[in-house]
């Protein structure tokens, strides 16, 4: 397995949250993370969330959401709409 994508969001974007609009807080594609643990990925939104917390870091696959893209038909979707942190692809070594 390879990572392909890290992500980031400094907040929290929640639609509807107690009647208030979706916040604008920006999804941001950086080179490394760093994951502390009990605490989640610093900088990030869920960095410290809450005691015991268990979303600090999400996973996704790369061929998930290309299978996803084709059966939707979304064009040109790109993995930070997830708002996701880490997005892998499955290694497939050939004989």
């Amino acid at each position: 397995m390879r990572v392909c994508h890290l992500f980031i969001s400094p907040g929290h974007n929640f639609f509807g949250r107690h009647g208030q609009p979706a916040g604008e807080h920006p999804i941001l594609a950086v080179e490394q993370i760093e994951c502390v643990a009990g605490h989640g990925i610093r900088g990030d939104r869920f960095f410290d969330y809450k005691p015991d917390h268990k979303g600090q870091i999400t996973f996704f696959a790369m061929e998930v959401i290309e299978a996803m893209a084709r059966e939707l038909n979304l064009a040109g979707v790109r993995p930070e709409v997830t708002r996701r942190n880490v997005f892998t692809r499955a290694w497939i070594s050939k004989p």
